[in-house]
C-alpha cells in the first residue's frame, strides 16, 4: 500500500489536483481514556524545526513532504471520506459507551472535516455500514503505513545531562547481572 502511495505522490507532485489536506489526525477511542492520537502534517504549513524543539508531554504529529501529503489526501478522499465526511472537528474523546471507535480529521485551509466510524453494537454491524467499515479501515492501513515509515523527534526536559543515558544503562547492567544471577 505505501509504494501506491509513493507512486501518488510522484504522479501528484507532477499534476496540480484539488485543495490538499495540511493536516490529517487519526484517532482511536478508548472507553475512559484519551484516544491513540497520530498526526500527520504537511512540511509547508508548519515549522517542524519549532515543533520538535519544544517540549511536550506527547508526540503525536509528524510532518511529510507536501507530495506525501497530497497524495494521502486524494487517497483518503477517493476512499471514503468525501462520501463520509461531516462538516468540523473530530470528537476529542469517545463516549463512555465506547460506541465512537475512530476518527479522522483533515484540514485544507481553514476547512476541517472528520469521519467518525462507530463500534459494532452486541457485535453486530449493520449492512449500510460494512461497506463504510471496510473503507475505513483501508485508508486507516495507508496512514498508519506511512506515520510508521515517517521519522519524527521528540524534546525533553532534561537536567540531568549525560546521566540521564548512563543512569539507563547502569540500569540495565543491573538487570543483566541479576538474571544472570538468577539463572545460575
Amino acid at each position: 500500500m505505501l509504494a501506491g502511495l509513493l507512486v501518488a505522490a510522484v504522479q501528484a507532485s507532477c499534476a496540480a489536483s484539488g485543495p490538499s489536506a495540511e493536516r490529517i489526525t487519526l484517532r482511536e477511542y478508548r472507553v475512559d481514556r484519551a484516544p491513540l492520537v497520530f498526526e500527520l502534517v504537511s512540511k509547508s504549513s508548519g515549522d517542524e524545526l519549532e515543533y520538535f524543539s519544544t517540549t511536550r508531554t506527547d508526540a503525536p504529529r509528524k510532518f511529510v513532504d507536501d507530495e506525501l501529503m497530497a497524495a494521502l489526501s486524494d487517497h483518503l478522499l477517493k476512499h471514503g471520506c468525501s462520501k463520509y465526511g461531516q462538516a468540523g472537528p473530530a470528537p476529542k474523546r469517545g463516549d463512555a459507551q465506547g460506541l465512537l471507535r475512530s476518527s479522522f480529521e483533515w484540514q485544507a485551509g481553514a476547512e476541517v472535516k472528520h469521519w467518525p466510524i462507530a463500534a459494532p453494537l452486541r457485535g453486530v454491524l449493520p449492512p449500510g455500514l460494512i461497506e463504510e467499515r471496510t473503507q475505513f479501515k483501508g485508508c486507516q492501513q495507508v496512514f498508519l503505513e506511512l506515520y510508521n515509515a515517517t521519522a519524527a523527534y521528540q524534546a525533553i526536559e532534561n537536567t540531568r545531562g549525560n546521566d540521564l543515558f548512563e543512569e539507563e544503562q547502569r540500569r540495565l547492567a543491573r538487570e543483566r547481572a541479576a538474571n544472570a544471577a538468577g539463572r545460575n
